[in-house]
């Protein structure tokens, strides 16, 4: 029986949390840029990737956790205890790598030892947000609320009247993590308190290991093109540009949040329904989201600094990508959603290699032998011929080889995702959101912005047309904000 997990109201906290961290983001980012030389940001950037590779392994434990604790399954505590120890363990090998990841960009080893604080604090988060995706997935949002609302209180305070550069800015996230699991705990505390760490499925989970630990490896392996091209460029410049134009790409990506409880629903016996509910949400807000994000990209850019401006070609590649990506995040629950041999009592390692939970990953790694060796010849030849400017190209290079790479991928898993469950792929509302994002770009072009208030006043009025056009079209529109004027009125959300 499906556990009381309610679909859209989910993904629209989730969705509206992200949202909210699309102002928190920009304003702390803001403060970082403008207080540090575009050198210090690309260490910046450098020191939060170096971190997320660290961070990786958190999956070999939160992966199970959330199937299990989705099915009603007492594992709470097991995972806590197994995370503490593997972010200990992160810890200190981000403190030994410190030193030499330091010295390729020629920066202070000491921001580096700094931001290792990060890991632990933020393997905390990550294994109470797999608790709650498993059965309060909403709280998430407002957790990540309490972590954006700390994040930029303290970034005001560390960065801008402190002026105390990166080492403001990862004190600010190590404090805002914190507070996240703070609250996470806080409303968790039922899970957390009940049972006790069970050495079986702790046993089970690392024989089985091998499955989360095969499906992280894959996106783990995708995020060295940074370190190739610091490698390359021996500098933290072409990175500085990246993570700029990455900022706003990761704004419309946001829109897969849309459908995060589409995965425990599916866990817990979902339906096709509930497939094309996600691609209706999902779509609903990704389409606006990428047609705002290739009009605006230079004013967008020009937020932090003019200098930034020139990474719009790289804002413009990447946000197709993540139009796909979106879409592919709800291929991926549907696939590995209806899966269900890790239940099984004889769930064998033979088993497991023919399932969907390791043919999915697999498609990963077909990804990563395209991706990594041509950003590799790509690199070197720009490098190497000096094809200017090299700062610029190379995560420009980078970028059109990912989207490449990505759309064979693409096209398999949907037809993978409509063998695993037959669904209908909303085609009608597709057209409807295409057809009111021509409100939207009428909007932007015709506003033509050139300051911050300007651009952020035009991303308001594009919106404002986009959705009053599709209220008048289509009329799950009207139905889903009907809803949410009943749940904030009648605070019985449907």
């Amino acid at each position: 029986m499906a556990r009381r997990i309610r679909l859209r109201y989910t993904g629209l906290i989730v969705f509206a949390s992200k949202i909210f961290s699309v102002f928190t983001g920009l304003a702390f980012l803001f403060f970082l840029t403008r207080n540090v030389t575009l050198t210090d940001f690309g260490i910046w950037a450098l020191v939060m990737v170096v971190v997320s590779y660290i961070i990786f392994p958190h999956s070999v434990v939160n992966y199970w956790v959330t199937r299990y604790v989705a099915r009603g399954i007492k594992v709470a505590k097991t995972g806590l205890a197994m995370n503490l120890v593997i972010s200990l363990l992160g810890f200190a090998v981000s403190l030994l790598v410190s030193p030499y990841i330091a010295k390729m960009v020629n920066a202070d080893p000491a921001y580096f030892m700094v931001g290792s604080l990060i890991i632990p604090a933020w393997y905390l988060v990550l294994s109470l947000e797999a608790i709650a995706g498993g059965c309060i997935p909403h709280i998430v949002g407002y957790g990540f609320v309490a972590f954006e609302i700390t994040k930029v209180i303290l970034g005001l305070i560390t960065i801008v009247y402190m002026k105390t550069g990166l080492y403001g800015a990862f004190f600010s996230i190590v404090i805002a993590f914190l507070v996240q699991a703070a609250f996470l705990l806080t409303n968790l505390r039922g899970h957390v308190t009940d049972g006790t760490i069970n050495l079986n499925s702790a046993k089970k989970w690392f024989e089985m290991g091998w499955i989360p630990f095969y499906a992280s490896l894959a996106p783990f392996l995708l995020s060295l093109d940074v370190l190739i091209v610091t490698l390359f460029a021996f500098s933290s410049l072409p990175i500085s540009l990246w993570r700029a134009a990455l900022t706003f790409t990761t704004i419309v990506s946001y829109s897969t949040e849309l459908a995060s409880a589409l995965y425990p629903k599916l866990l817990s016996g979902g339906s096709e329904q509930d497939v094309e509910t996600s691609f209706k949400l999902v779509l609903m807000f990704v389409i606006p989201s990428a047609t705002g994000a290739l009009i605006l990209a230079e004013p967008l850019l020009r937020i932090f600094k003019w200098e930034f401006v020139e990474a719009a070609i790289i804002l413009r590649v990447n946000v197709l990508t993540v139009v796909l990506t979106c879409v592919l995040g709800i291929l991926n629950s549907v696939i590995i959603g209806t899966e269900k041999v890790d239940i099984e009592e004889d769930a064998s390692f033979k088993k497991l290699l023919k399932s969907r939970l390791f043919l999915l990953p697999t498609l990963s790694y077909v990804r990563v032998f395209m991706y990594l060796p041509a950003i590799c010849v790509v690199s070197a030849i720009i490098v190497n011929s000096s094809i200017e400017p090299v700062y610029l190209n190379l995560p420009l290079a980078c970028t059109l080889i990912g989207l490449f790479s990505l759309i064979p991928i693409f096209v398999y898993e949907y037809m993978l995702a409509k063998k695993s469950l037959p669904f209908h792929f909303p085609v009608k509302s597709l057209a409807k959101y295409t057809l009111a994002s021509v409100a939207l770009a009428g909007i932007t072009i015709l506003f033509h912005p050139k300051t911050a208030v300007q651009t952020i006043t035009s991303v308001f009025l594009g919106a404002f047309a986009y959705f009053s056009v599709l209220f008048i079209i289509d009329k799950d529109t009207r139905q889903l904000i009907n809803s949410i004027m009943s749940t904030f009125k009648l605070r019985n959300p449907k």
